[in-house]
C-alpha cells in the first residue's frame, strides 16, 4: 500500500486490515537464513555480523515506522479511517522462514520491535506486541476464518496474552484448538480436476475424429 505523504511516495504497509478501531498491520517478507547462520551458536554470526540489518530485512523497522505515520497518512487510502481516535494496533510479520517459528524467536523480535518504538508516544494508541505469523499459520487459519473472519482479532489478543514471552504463533493456534479444515479446498480442486479431465476427454475425442477423416481421406 502506497501513498503520499510530506510529498513522498510511501509504502505504508503490505497488510492492513481494519475493523471499527482494531487495526492489523503487518510486513510480509520472504527472508532466508542459511543453515550457517541457524547452527552457527554464535548470536553476530546469526544476525550475520550486523544486528539491525538483519532486524531490517524483516521488516521491523518499516513496520515501526508505518505505526508511526498512521494516523497521517492511512486516511488518504482509508476514507473512514478513525483518525486521532483510540485505536488498537496488532503488528505482525508474515514470513517463510522456519527458523522463526522456534521458541524465543518471538521474544528477539518484540524486544527489537519495542526498542525501536520506544520515542513513540500516544495516549490514544494501544500497540500490542508483534505477532510473527509463519505461512503454514495462515494455511491453517484459511477456512477457521473464512467462517468466523472477525475471530482474528480475538486470536491475536490471546496471541499477546504473555507479551514478555511470545510464542510461536502455531502454539496460539493450537492453544485455540483451531485445525485446518481442508473441505473447501478439496471440493476446489475436485471441481478443477473434474474440468481439467472433461476438457482433456473433448481434446482426445476431437482427435481421434479428426484421425478418422484424414484417414479417410
Amino acid at each position: 500500500m502506497k501513498t503520499k505523504f510530506q510529498g513522498n511516495l510511501i509504502e505504508i504497509a503490505d497488510l492492513y486490515i481494519r475493523y471499527n478501531s482494531k487495526i492489523l498491520i503487518g510486513q510480509v517478507k520472504s527472508t532466508t537464513l542459511y543453515d550457517n547462520e541457524k547452527y552457527a551458536g554464535n548470536i553476530n554470526q546469526f544476525y550475520k555480523n550486523d544486528r539491525n540489518k538483519f532486524f531490517a530485512s524483516f521488516g521491523v523497522g518499516q513496520l515501526v515506522n508505518s505505526i508511526k505515520m498512521l494516523n497521517d497518512a492511512m486516511p488518504n487510502l482509508d476514507k473512514k479511517f478513525p483518525q486521532n481516535k483510540s485505536l488498537k494496533i496488532f503488528p505482525t510479520i508474515i514470513f517463510n522462514e522456519k527458523a522463526l517459528q522456534t521458541p524465543l524467536m518471538g521474544k528477539i523480535f518484540q524486544d527489537r520491535f519495542a526498542e525501536l518504538l520506544k520515542d513513540f508516544k500516544s495516549n490514544k494508541i494501544h500497540i500490542y506486541p508483534l505477532s510473527l505469523i509463519h505461512v503454514s499459520d495462515l494455511e491453517s487459519l484459511q477456512d477457521y476464518l473464512f467462517d468466523n473472519h472477525n475471530e482474528i482479532w480475538d486470536l491475536l489478543r490471546f496471541h499477546c496474552r504473555e507479551p514478555k514471552f511470545m510464542p510461536p504463533f502455531f502454539n496460539s493456534i493450537n492453544r485455540k484448538d483451531i485445525r485446518p479444515n481442508y473441505k473447501r479446498t478439496k471440493t476446489l480442486y475436485e471441481n478443477l480436476i473434474l474440468k481439467y479431465n472433461t476438457a482433456q476427454n473433448g481434446r482426445q475425442q476431437t482427435a481421434v475424429m479428426q484421425g478418422g477423416i484424414n484417414g479417410f481421406d
